[in-house]
């Protein structure tokens, strides 16, 4: 590309107050949210969107029997799984084909595609094996389970297996560009290096590997965050490479010790918060990433990207100071000299 490319995720608090759409229509009907987000792409330019981040959405909806709670115009959250007592797990069958929140996943994914698809990238998720385990017994319960209740945990993780591959077989088949595996509840600041090599590790390679053998791709996108089991440099910068993703340590000091780590073609990454976008003034937005590529195009001749990883917004006025923002970043992006 002849510009800085911008991608951007977790945005529907984002286009809900932006353009006055509630976000359960957002979740209901895939037309609308297909909507409001070509709409965002032609107003602020972006080259990659993740659309559809609502956990209920990635596939262990009420449509499975998994009980969530909308409260008030906010996001839904789970309330209750499946998994009681061993006696549940022979009760659970993985559906035939898509249905509730899950089929609007998919359309919402597969409208998107063809309507901006030729000159934007779609990105979609896999929702992993231990994400899938935490809806279907609790988040909690499935965390110590791993630790406190290892048999009952084992004879429940290959379920969330075999709904992984269900979810990807249809995500899949939508035709995007890729599709990462999503694992919601994993990551450094909520599981260590170890737990993660022990149980979850085994069973998302499981899934990585069914679509490998069909010839299909789906990355295990926190995988390299989490380091070499008992390698506690490796770990280090694992996380490093975390906070230089996602942009949680705001800093141009992680940029710099996580570019060393790099994959050679790859851009370097300027990831920006949703705390950065919400608290920093404008002013500061602009000035870390003027630094950042200077950084990275002038320093290190990287091609850059400009990662918004998180738009969370909380009101309407803040949304509105967000998109701003957004605007004057993307003005630099587009007159950046490559």
């Amino acid at each position: 590309p002849d510009q800085i490319p911008i991608y951007a995720t977790n945005m529907i608090e984002f286009l809900h107050f932006y353009y006055d759409v509630p976000l359960k229509t957002l979740l209901d009907d895939p037309d609308i949210h297909v909507d409001v987000t070509a709409r965002s792409v032609q107003e602020f330019g972006f080259d990659c969107v993740v659309p559809g981040i609502a956990f209920i959405l990635f596939g262990c909806g009420p449509e499975i029997g998994v009980q969530w709670e909308f409260l008030g115009d906010n996001l839904p959250g789970t309330v209750g799984g499946l998994i009681n007592s061993e006696d549940d797990i022979s009760k659970i069958t993985i559906p035939n084909s898509p249905s509730g929140y899950f089929f609007n996943y998919i359309q919402i994914l597969s409208k998107l595609n063809k309507r901006i698809g030729k000159r934007v990238f779609v990105l979609g998720f896999v929702l992993g094996p231990f994400s899938t385990a935490c809806f279907l017994r609790g988040i909690e319960n499935t965390m110590l389970d791993a630790v406190d209740n290892v048999e009952l945990f084992k004879k429940y993780i290959p379920l969330g297996v075999d709904f992984s591959i269900y979810f990807g077989k249809n995500v899949l088949e939508v035709g995007l560009p890729t599709c990462p595996l999503l694992e919601i509840f994993v990551s450094p600041d909520l599981i260590g290096s170890e737990y993660y090599h022990k149980n979850v590790a085994p069973y998302d390679n499981q899934v990585c590997s069914h679509f490998e053998k069909a010839g299909l791709t789906v990355p295990n996108t926190y995988s390299p965050f989490m380091g070499n089991p008992g390698d506690k440099e490796s770990q280090r910068v694992g996380r490093d490479m975390y906070d230089y993703f996602w942009g949680t340590k705001e800093s141009i000091e992680v940029i710099r010790r996580a570019i060393k780590h790099s994959i050679p073609g790859y851009p370097g990454i300027i990831s920006m918060s949703g705390r950065m976008l919400v608290e920093w003034s404008a002013d500061d937005i602009m000035d870390f990433l003027k630094e950042a590529l200077k950084l990275l195009v002038k320093e290190n001749q990287m091609y850059p990207a400009i990662r918004l990883a998180s738009l969370q917004t909380a009101s309407r006025e803040e949304t509105q100071d967000v998109a701003e923002k957004l605007k004057m970043i993307i003005d630099i992006a587009h007159s950046y000299p490559l």
